[in-house]
């Protein structure tokens, strides 16, 4: 293990002061080793930035197998680098064995494995998943904590702006973008498009986050409203859904309105559904936000990756009740202070909805 950590040609891109925590877990994990003697299976998407997140892991004892959900590819540096160091990686869900704690991104190992300890699950929709099913073990949510705003609302809609403008090459300033969906990954995005343009359109089920939406500057509407929403879809610039309900436009809506626009999928679902095409959507349907890789989203990511590392400490010394509960608040309360001391920026601060000169 050297000094950078134990994948250096990956991470070594990242600036040291935008991985805080985890480098600083890194190093408890080396003194400690508090995961040795466990077994735990890893689904998150495999990038540089995630080799920072398993780095912890394996230096602290635990006996990894590393995966990669079906909603992205796996870097294939990544995959070597892990083969290097010893750590186990599968290409398909086949688990003949037990686990520990399983660390999972969008339930997709829920019908896999049963762990004999518990799951920490990522993201919202891996959170209904892990519900729906009623397990016998606990599943600690971090997406149902302060510590999620941090990649959702801040992190997430920077790689959709900076993915987008990679993978479109006409401007985007002043362009209307319809949005589908205003949890935390779809107001993340309206956040980030914000300084670009001031013709954003926002769709969503929920009556309070139609009136979150049109108080922050947008024009909302309810999905039910099928007219108004195809007009808007028609004249928009880009749709991008992020609702995490798949299929949601081909159930919703005409296909025809939406086929003139630039179509995005922010969610890990075919948000599109079959009605489109893999051509019709960028990225083949897939999540944009992956497609292109920006350094400076680590900082982002850093706090969230750090906090489902945690879930393996709180599972072995806390050994919560069945069933899917949130990350603890004192936790995610310290992690979301630091990081907002350490980078001056706050989740609670309305966006800069004007466009640059």
């Amino acid at each position: 293990m050297t000094e950078n950590g134990l994948f250096p040609d990956l991470t070594a891109r990242f600036a040291a002061d935008d991985v805080v925590f985890l480098r600083r877990a890194r190093l408890r994990a080396e003194r400690a080793r508090p995961y040795a003697g466990l077994t735990v299976l890893h689904n998150v998407p495999l990038t540089a930035e995630t080799m920072c997140k398993i780095e912890v892991l394996a230096v602290g004892g635990a006996d990894l197998v590393v995966t990669n959900p079906s909603f992205t590819s796996p870097d294939p540096r990544c995959v070597e680098a892990l083969g290097a160091a010893g750590v186990e990686f599968r290409d398909s869900y086949r688990f003949p064995e037990e686990f520990d704690v399983v660390l999972d991104c969008g339930g997709e190992l829920q019908p896999w494995v049963a762990p004999r300890m518990g799951v920490g699950e990522l993201t919202g929709t891996g959170t209904r998943r892990y519900r729906a099913a009623c397990p016998d073990y606990p599943v600690i949510a971090v997406d149902e904590s302060r510590v999620k705003d941090l990649e959702a609302l801040l992190g997430t809609g920077r790689a959709f702006v900076h993915a987008f403008r990679r993978l479109v090459p006409e401007p985007v300033d002043g362009r209307p973008f319809l949005v589908l969906g205003y949890g935390k990954v779809g107001r993340g995005i309206v956040r980030a498009l914000g300084p670009h343009t001031d013709r954003i359109g926002v769709v969503d089920v929920d009556p309070g986050a139609v009136a979150a939406a049109a108080a922050a500057g947008c024009e909302a509407m309810l999905a039910e409203e099928r007219d108004r929403v195809a007009a808007w879809a028609r004249q928009a610039f880009a749709v991008v859904t992020a609702t995490g309900v798949p299929g949601v436009v081909t159930a919703g809506y005409d296909p025809a309105a939406f086929l003139g626009a630039h179509l995005a999928n922010m969610g890990g679902e075919d948000e599109f559904g079959d009605a489109f095409a893999a051509e019709d959507v960028l990225c083949g349907k897939r999540p944009v936000n992956f497609s292109a890789s920006d350094p400076g989203l680590v900082r982002y990511l850093d706090p969230v990756f750090h906090a489902h590392n945690l879930v393996v400490d709180l599972l072995s010394c806390a050994r919560p009740r069945p069933g899917v509960q949130p990350f603890p608040d004192f936790l995610a309360d310290e992690i979301v202070d630091g990081w907002q001391r350490a980078f001056g920026e706050r989740v609670d601060t309305e966006p800069d909805r004007r466009r640059p000169a």
